[in-house]
């Protein structure tokens, strides 16, 4: 029997235990909470630290970007310089204001500056519709150019129109009874080759040199208040939409006897007739004939080297002849020329979503147009306009209006011609490309069973295409002896 010595030995011994192993408990426990408490405390640093380091990547990224031209700015964040290029066929502008000296002298210098600032945001407000960049300004004096990053034949245009609207928003902006308050603006344009780039490693900003930068200068100075003095080379490009009158040559430093013109106003032909303050759809039809070929010759690139080469029949050659068959069936329909670069537009683009997948490349192609029509300053409306064309050309869309009927028609129009055979022989192959059928029975089985139920639209394809067709299926339910 145990003594109870031994006994309350024994309980001491356990219950002090038992404390040891509560107060372990109770600094694990304090311990864990600390910690919990310490990581949530960094865990929170941290996230704010991430937040500030985004925050002043974001102000960073802003400040870059209102300092330097979009096209520049990502280059510059990632490498911290900006590599110089060579641009032909751009068009700079010069705009100065004139009597700023006596105008200065006059106002108050926060009042001066407010109606400086509030003048050059209307400019770059204006430029921004167009496709023109701001190079910078020095003191009164505004430069931008059109035709960078992207040459396009349109440039001059834009830029002259973006000088009228320059002086539009000056007239607007005068007061009529305070000569104090009245801006003057001369303008000077020339289009040539410019070099852009940045120098220097401080106070970094993009800028544009050469002999057109020079000249378009000249221009300027050589031209009188409230005017637009073009070049030659300005006025070859613009000649067509606009009103201009001829100078004759002048001197100019550096150069000698220089060819000037003054605009006038946009050509009547190119204003709306019930509004001459609007530009009529013939212009619009110019202006985009414009865009379209600089257009054409980058989807045509695009096609030429990202199209897989199992693509026999959905290669360049079907898009350059839905391109063709859009315009010859839109002239003969009769639309107007708006109407039918649209179409053209439409019909360039149709296809070009099979560079991402040949399931459902026509919802690819309206990706696709949305994107590098908005590259081309296209308006929302008419890149919309563009997509629901392309849209028409899926299998199962009926056309309601005439131009989905024209784009529809154009697409399948060698259905109805002498070379179908060869044509659909380059489908068939490209179908067992992609393993979608292999036999040529199948093949000439799928062919009848599509020329019966096919439609064409416009009057020009069913007086034309329509019995050519008609024999086309006789000769294919021959050689199949089908019946559908």
């Amino acid at each position: 029997m145990d003594s109870p010595l031994f006994s309350d030995i024994s309980y001491v011994i356990i219950l002090n235990f038992l404390i040891l192993v509560l107060i372990i408990i109770i600094v694990w426990i304090l311990f864990r909470r600390q910690y919990k408490n310490k990581n949530k405390q960094l865990e929170e640093k941290y996230k704010q630290l991430n937040k500030n380091l985004l925050t002043n990547n974001y102000r960073v990224e802003n400040v870059v970007l209102n300092l330097l031209p979009r096209f520049t700015a990502g280059e510059f964040i990632k490498s911290g310089k900006i590599k110089s290029k060579r641009y032909q066929g751009a068009t700079v502008l010069f705009a100065d204001i004139q009597g700023f000296s006596e105008i200065a002298a006059q106002s108050e210098p926060e009042n001066l500056i407010k109606d400086l600032d509030k003048c050059f945001m209307a400019f770059d407000q204006i430029i921004e519709k167009y496709n023109i960049e701001k190079i910078k300004t020095v003191g009164d004096a505004y430069m931008c150019v059109g035709g960078i990053p992207t040459q396009n034949s349109a440039n001059a245009v834009e830029v002259v129109l973006a000088a009228m609207e320059f002086i539009d928003y000056l007239k607007s902006e005068n007061a009529p009874n305070n000569k104090e308050k009245k801006w003057n603006i001369r303008i000077g344009v020339h289009t040539g080759t410019v070099i852009g780039g940045s120098i220097g490693s401080k106070q970094i900003h993009y800028d544009i040199w050469g002999d057109t930068v020079n000249k378009a200068s000249r221009m300027e100075s050589a031209g009188e208040i409230g005017r637009i003095n073009i070049s030659e080379e300005t006025y070859k490009l613009v000649k067509n939409f606009f009103v201009v009158e001829a100078r004759g040559e002048l001197p100019i430093k550096y150069y000698g006897n220089v060819e000037m013109y003054f605009i006038k106003s946009v050509n009547p032909k190119m204003q709306a007739s019930d509004n001459r303050n609007l530009l009529s759809d013939y212009f619009y039809g110019q202006f985009y004939k414009l865009k379209f070929d600089d257009l054409q010759e980058e989807v045509y690139e695009m096609i030429e080297t990202k199209l897989s080469k199992k693509m026999l029949y959905h290669d360049l050659k079907h898009t350059q002849d839905v391109v063709a068959s859009c315009e010859f069936i839109g002239k003969k329909e009769k639309r107007s020329l708006n109407d039918i670069i649209l179409l053209k537009i439409a019909a360039l683009l149709h296809d070009i979503g099979f560079i991402v997948s040949y399931k459902d490349h026509e919802d690819h192609s309206q990706d696709i147009a949305r994107t590098i029509l908005k590259k081309y300053k296209f308006p929302t409306n008419y890149i919309e306009k563009v997509c629901r064309l392309i849209n028409c050309t899926k299998e199962v869309c009926v056309p309601k209006d005439d131009l989905s009927k024209i784009i529809k028609d154009s697409d399948l129009d060698y259905l109805g011609r002498h070379d179908y055979i060869p044509i659909s022989n380059k489908l068939y192959l490209e179908l067992r490309n992609f393993g979608i059928l292999q036999e040529m029975r199948q093949w000439r089985a799928m062919q009848v069973k599509f020329l019966s139920r096919h439609k064409y639209y416009t009057d020009y394809s069913i007086n034309n295409r329509e019995s050519i067709k008609q024999a086309h299926l006789i000769y294919l339910r021959s050689l199949s002896n089908l019946n559908f």
